[in-house]
């Protein structure tokens, strides 16, 4: 029973066409879990065909009875939720349909997971993945049953300003039509941009990459990945069935993208036309959408001009048993055997083929920078590989950072930060990628090939100066959500919660005091980050006291950040986090001095931490007047008790030094009372002897 209220705990919200739902719903089965209140997930029946990758898929339905499939996401491998919204308005019927997406309890792992549920729609994969890459199709059917579909989807997303990233050949579905009538593209946004892309799908700088540190994509990527999906389905057999993808993308930096397909594979026919303009390398040369519906319009294009041609050296370098004559080649190779690879580079012969040989000023010019930048921060013993990777970039302007074992676009950082922290990974070398900053310098020879740096250049400025602080908020775990603010916190303290917002926080920990009785431990530097790239407004001004040495300050700190989520949000009550905060609180409630006090504000906290209102906490705890009062009464008792001290200090010190101490005043004492005694002995007298007169 208690398991089940767990579950309905978990099962609150419901992100469908980008808005959230609060509701609660009653307890499923125990192989069923809720997404919202009318959609059911059957944890128990996978949906293979439909698997994204590592991203797996299950059979769901709607309350009306609508098949539909979800998707269960990482939160390490962070999903592009910040799109749903824009996707579900779509109204192109080639394109996999968002029901809904959101948080839910998920039952196999006991932990709550980010899903996304899809309409049941999409038939059969064309081309499933575990066959040869290879269908032979007819140029006339690719085009009408294919081609067109796409690049009228195609210019629908553009118009969107939306980019897919997952255009593939086995992520294209049959519609349960016959004859590939009604194709449907599938789903692209459960894991980071373009994750689920073979690197022979990508353009040669991101193929080099891991595919969750590709970083954003654009536009350009998904014209890209059209032309290699059209290859594919015309193309008999597959030539890249036994070849290494690290041999593959070495062909395409020696040869070019489309020399390399067409070496391997020999097509003909009119199709060949659209195919050169889609896998042109450079993305200034590629062609645009426009230009691909003039080419179906029947008009010809002329080829763009290209503004300078590839360098090349009129002598080769011996290296690791290749010849090589390319720059981009020689920066390829180097990233395999960094030990060589660092002796090599700072050889004389290595600077003097790029003087001589390659002949190219710039590249000459950007050597020389890279080594003066490297020696920046000292010969010290990352020396070598800083020098190693601005080599790499100079020699291959717009390829990854590649950095000891790192690997990544300079977009890509903030999800490789995701994804390392997701499976417990060292982080050091991608801390000194930021503290080094060798974004600048990548953003530096890329200039002239057209990239947008400057806004690149000023958020790892930013990200730079979080690295130099390692209080809480900052530091490499700070640059993790400013430079990926739509990663859920990765906090171990939340490993069984998908947080994406302060409330979710707020939520996750009353759940977690519910079932651990939890009474420390409520924030950690993932936490604190989170919530400043989150939401800064409800941390920023208590950011000083949360880092302070004095624990009193550090905990009323906390206090008041999560009084402000709660009350910003209107939440909820949370009596388990109330609970567990009032027990972690005492320090504060011990420093009220009056006894009577204390136990009075003991009992009126408890009071409120049963109803749940952690602003009415804090308002109680951290009450300035009640405070002030209380040391005033307390300083004044404790002059009190010191003027008295004093006395009581001073007459026994008369009392033991000065033999005579008190005669003076005992004469004093003696002499008045002996005085009121003789006053009244005249008195009585005088009273007696009247009295015998008869005067009374």
């Amino acid at each position: 029973m208690a398991e089940k209220q767990d579950e309905e705990k978990a099962q609150n919200t419901e992100e469908s066409n980008g808005k959230i739902k609060a509701n609660k719903p009653a307890p499923p089965p125990e192989n069923i879990t809720m997404l919202g209140s009318d959609i059911e997930i059957m944890c128990d029946q996978p949906m293979p065909q439909y698997d994204s990758g590592d991203i797996k898929a299950y059979a769901a339905r709607l309350k009306s009875g609508k098949s539909c499939f979800a998707l269960i996401c990482e939160n390490f491998l962070v999903p592009r939720t910040f799109l749903t919204s824009k996707f579900s308005q779509l109204a192109n019927m080639n394109i996999v349909r968002i029901v809904a997406s959101g948080v839910t309890f998920w039952p196999p792992e006991k932990r709550q997971r980010y899903v996304f549920v899809y309409e049941d729609t999409l038939g059969n994969k064309i081309l499933p993945p575990d066959q040869p890459q290879a269908m032979g199709m007819k140029q006339e059917r690719l085009m009408n049953a294919v081609i067109k579909p796409l690049v009228v989807l195609l210019l629908e997303l553009r118009d969107a300003d939306l980019i897919h990233g997952g255009i593939r050949a086995t992520n294209i579905y049959d519609g349960n039509a016959n004859n590939f009538e009604n194709i449907i593209l599938g789903e692209a946004l459960s894991a980071p941009p373009t994750y689920h892309q073979p690197s022979i799908y990508m353009p040669i700088e991101k193929a080099i990459c891991p595919p969750y540190a590709r970083g954003i994509s654009n536009f350009s990527d998904d014209i890209f990945a059209l032309g290699v999906t059209i290859l594919t389905l015309m193309r008999q057999e597959d030539p890249f069935a036994d070849m290494r993808e690290e041999e593959m993308v070495r062909q395409r930096v020696e040869h070019g993208t489309y020399s390399f397909f067409t070496t391997h594979q020999r097509t003909t026919g009119p199709l060949m036309e659209l195919v050169r303009g889609l896998l042109h390398d450079d993305w200034q040369q590629r062609w645009t959408i426009e230009e691909v519906l003039a080419w179906m319009d029947g008009k010809r294009l002329a080829p763009k001009k290209q503004k300078t041609a590839r360098t090349k050296a009129v002598r080769a370098f011996d290296y690791e048993g290749y010849k090589i004559i390319r720059p981009e080649s020689f920066a390829y190779e180097l990233q395999f055997n960094p030990k060589v690879a660092k002796d090599t580079i700072v050889d004389e012969a290595f600077e003097t083929w790029i003087q001589r040989s390659l002949s190219n000023d710039k590249i000459t010019t950007d050597f020389h920078d890279a080594k003066h930048s490297a020696e920046l921060h000292g010969k010290d013993g990352n020396y070598p590989d800083r020098l190693l990777s601005k080599t790499i970039t100079t020699l291959f302007p717009g390829a990854p950072i590649i950095y000891k074992n790192l690997k990544a676009m300079p977009e890509g950082v903030g999800y490789l930060a995701a994804y390392l922290f997701g499976n417990h990974a060292n982080t050091q070398a991608l801390e000194e990628i930021i503290k080094y900053n060798l974004v600048a310098f990548w953003a530096k020879i890329a200039e002239h090939t057209g990239t947008e740096t400057q806004n690149l250049k000023q958020k790892f400025e930013s990200a730079q100066a979080n690295t130099m602080h390692k209080k809480l908020g900052f530091g490499v775990e700070g640059n993790l959500y400013y430079l990926c603010p739509e990663a859920p916190c990765l906090s171990p303290i939340l490993n069984n919660y998908c947080v994406r917002s302060p409330e979710d926080l707020l939520m996750a920990l009353d759940d977690l005091c519910a079932k651990t009785k939890k009474t420390d431990g409520f924030y950690d530097k993932h936490i604190i980050s989170f919530l400043m790239a989150r939401d800064k407004k409800v941390i920023e001004s208590e950011l000083m006291e949360l880092n302070s040495f004095e624990v009193h300050k550090s905990k009323a700190a906390l206090l008041k950040i999560f009084s402000n989520i709660q009350e910003r949000a209107g939440m909820r009550g949370l009596p388990n986090l109330c609970r567990g905060l009032l027990v972690y609180l005492t320090p504060l409630l011990e420093r009220t001095h009056d006894r009577k006090k204390k136990e009075e504000l003991k009992k009126t906290a408890e009071g409120i931490a049963d109803n749940g209102s952690i602003p009415k906490l804090e308002r109680l705890i951290n009450n300035k007047k009640s405070k002030k009062e209380d040391k005033t009464r307390f300083i004044n008792a404790l002059r009190e008790y010191k003027s008295i001290s004093d006395e009581q200090a001073h007459l026994e010190h008369q009392l033991t030094n000065n033999p005579k101490f008190g005669f003076g005043t005992g004469f004093e004492v003696a002499a008045i009372i002996s005085g009121i005694i003789t006053a009244l002995v005249i008195l009585a007298a005088t009273f007696l002897q009247y009295s015998k007169g008869g005067i009374f």
